[in-house]
């Protein structure tokens, strides 16, 4: 986290941030700096309304979520990544459409996670996440689990108040869907093969 703040994060920058611990730290190095003086200028555009409200106890300054303001840097976070570095699985939180829309707008996207997220194939150790929408979900979600590069593949519904879980966790039976920031759905898919 201090290595990506250190190397990506310069006064007068415009910063998007997204959702977990290892950028939940990212965000407390940015505000300590910018508490202390040494970084000035810096403005955030957040990806979910979680890190918003973590910007704001931090007194961390934020773009509208409409601004246009072309973003210098994306700082996120992942569940997994391959050995290689090449191929990282993001969504576990949930905040999917709205890190991808602050990825695409920033000149650069660094990811940062810690060294249990490395894994030897993506989508094995941790699903992969994908945001749909509620209406046609289980429509959607027979499709998802049938697309022939993918599988097939074991294609559920989250639920409950995620985020979610490894292969083999228990599923909350019973739970209401799982609602992003952006009134969608997610769905899971649980790979067999790499």
């Amino acid at each position: 986290a201090t290595k990506a703040v250190d190397d990506y994060v310069s006064s007068g920058c415009v910063v998007g941030l997204g959702a977990g611990r290892t950028v939940d730290r990212c965000i407390a190095i940015i505000a300590g700096r910018l508490a202390a003086g040494t970084l000035v200028d810096v403005v955030a555009m957040p990806t979910s309304d979680a890190v918003a409200a973590r910007l704001r106890d931090l007194d961390v300054p934020q773009l509208p979520p409409d601004s246009d303001r072309p973003l210098d840097v994306a700082i996120a976070g992942c569940d997994s990544v391959d050995d290689k570095g090449r191929h990282v699985v993001k969504g576990g939180l949930g905040a999917m459409l709205r890190e991808k829309l602050v990825r695409d707008a920033a000149a650069t996207w660094v990811v940062v996670c810690d060294s249990g997220k490395v894994c030897k194939d993506v989508g094995l150790a941790f699903p992969v996440p994908v945001e749909i929408a509620p209406a046609f979900h289980q429509r959607t979600l027979r499709r998802l689990a049938y697309l022939p590069y993918l599988g097939p593949c074991d294609a559920r519904l989250r639920l409950g108040s995620g985020p979610a879980g490894r292969p083999g966790a228990p599923v909350n039976e019973g739970a209401n869907p799982f609602v992003t920031d952006n009134g969608n759905y997610v769905a899971d898919l649980h790979l067999r093969k790499p």
